[in-house]
């Protein structure tokens, strides 16, 4: 330790001093002039100066006066070579200390590493491995409360996009599949409901078919309902109107809104949410499809209306088309009755089932009275709308079991299956009575028929060609024996 004083800063010598092992100031030694000018400013001073020779380490701080006024300097010096030494064992063995201290944090690093980093990892690259393989369900649940949750919440996400995309695709691609298997109408129409009910998850559907040129909406086929469906005008109810505006509609229809109610097995109620589709093709509307569900329907699931009526409308339209096609090579053109060939393949698939099932089967065979003079006098043109008359009467009055024909020019046949001869004759003179009451105003009077009634068993017949003999020669009788009247083979 050393204090340095003196009259003023600038005379600043040594009054003090006691160092050990040996004396590092002598005695009236000026204060060094590095130390003096920091002192002289009112600071302190801290480091190396030369002292005869020596470099010392010191520590000054200024003396000041009961006024504050710089009187001297008192302080500390080192050898600078001590110092030196002092330091490095310092570092030496700060350098161990921090090693031991930086093993301790390298296991501790680690366990956090493994532990909050490396395992939530390895579960994340072990999802995304799996997923990329093909397991779409597959979902990672991360409660680490950080940023690898949110990672793995990410991928949850992303993964569930992918599998309603998926989804989405097997749905669509199923619909196609199904569509294009079968050109048979009614079982195409029962195969749509069933696909769109099942792929929207509703739990009621109908198919509404627009008929009458387009005019009406006749419905065919209903699912999960009882309701009794009235056949609808174009632009009359939801159904009506999806189809008259080309729009779909959906709807939280209220109780009494709506005709369609849900069938739960022990109740009726209203749907909670309803589709009305349109089944369009071309501009031309082929039908409406309703779909009604006990919940309101997702997003996803509305997004299959759009997609459902596109492909439904494709095949609608295929399998109409193929129907027509049908139709026209069985078909009469001019009265929409079968034709002769349907009827022969026909005959033949009954007789043999009556045979089979020994059920009685009978034949209705008309010819129209005096049809050439009503060609000759009024022209063919109203001849023929004579014929569609009839052929409108015998299609409104035929038995879906049964068949009516166009036999060839003015004649024509029913085709009753099952029916004994007494009720084939009640027919026959109900159909005749019926084409009698309609009133031909060009021609001031009614058109009349005359009808040969033919039934087996109640004929000897080995082949349907007997029948058809026997129902010829009975409608012969009727016309020579004053026409306009029902004759029974064998009476």
């Amino acid at each position: 330790m050393a204090i340095f004083a003196g009259e003023s800063t600038e005379s600043l010598f040594l009054h003090a001093t006691a160092s050990l092992p040996r004396a590092t100031w002598v005695m009236r030694q000026l204060i060094p002039a590095g130390v003096k000018n920091e002192i002289a400013l009112g600071k302190h001073f801290y480091g190396i100066v030369d002292v005869e020779g020596t470099e010392q380490f010191v520590a000054y701080e200024p003396l000041l006066d009961g006024r504050d006024r710089i009187i001297g300097a008192i302080g500390v010096s080192q050898p600078a070579k001590s110092i030196n030494l002092i330091t490095l064992k310092t570092i030496a063995k700060g350098v161990a200390a921090a090693a031991g201290v930086g093993f301790v944090l390298s296991i501790i690093v680690t366990v956090f590493i493994t532990t909050d980093i490396t395992r939530p990892l390895g579960f994340l690259v072990n999802a995304m491995e799996k997923f990329g393989k093909g397991e779409i369900d597959i979902s990672v649940d991360l409660k680490t409360g950080d940023q690898f949750e949110r990672l793995g919440e990410g991928f949850n996400i992303m993964a569930s996009g992918i599998r309603k995309r998926e989804d989405r695709l097997r749905k669509h691609n199923e619909v196609a599949k199904h569509l294009m298997s079968t050109l048979d109408l009614r079982e195409l129409l029962e195969r749509i409901l069933n696909i769109a009910v099942s792929v929207t998850e509703s739990q009621m559907g109908v198919i509404y078919l627009s008929e009458a040129d387009r005019t009406m909406l006749v419905p065919h086929v209903i699912y999960g309902t009882k309701a009794k469906l009235e056949t609808l005008a174009m632009g009359e109810g939801y159904p009506g109107k999806a189809a008259a505006d080309n729009k779909t509609f959906i709807i939280n229809p209220a109780q009494g809104q709506t005709a369609e109610v849900l069938e739960l097995g022990f109740a009726q109620s209203p749907p909670v949410e309803a589709a009305y589709v349109p089944l369009c093709y071309q501009s031309n509307v082929l039908g409406v499809l309703v779909l009604g569900s006990v919940k309101k329907y997702t997003d996803e699931e509305k997004t299959l209306f759009d997609y459902l009526a596109g492909q439904i409308s494709i095949a609608l339209d295929n399998a109409i088309m193929h129907q027509k096609i049908q139709e026209l090579s069985i078909t009469d053109g001019l009265t929409g009755l079968y034709n002769r060939r349907y009827l022969n393949n026909r005959l033949d698939e009954e007789w043999s089932r009556s045979l089979r099932n020994n059920q009685p089967i009978s034949m209705l065979l008309f010819d129209v009275d005096n049809f050439k003079s009503v060609n000759d006098t009024y022209g063919h043109d109203k001849g023929d709308e004579v014929l569609k008359a009839i052929g409108k009467v015998l299609r409104a009055n035929t038995r879906k079991e049964d068949m009516a024909a166009r036999y060839g020019g003015e004649e024509f046949v029913v085709l009753l299956i099952g029916t004994g001869g007494e009720d084939a004759r009640v027919m026959a003179e109900k159909t005749r009575s019926l084409i009698k009451g309609q009133v031909h105003e060009w021609m001031g009077r009614s058109a009349t028929v005359s009808i040969g009634v033919a039934t087996f068993p109640g004929i000897k017949a080995a082949k349907y060609e007997d029948l058809v003999q026997a129902a010829d020669q009975a409608m012969y009788k009727a016309k020579v024996s004053g026409k306009d009247r029902v004759v029974v083979f064998g009476t």
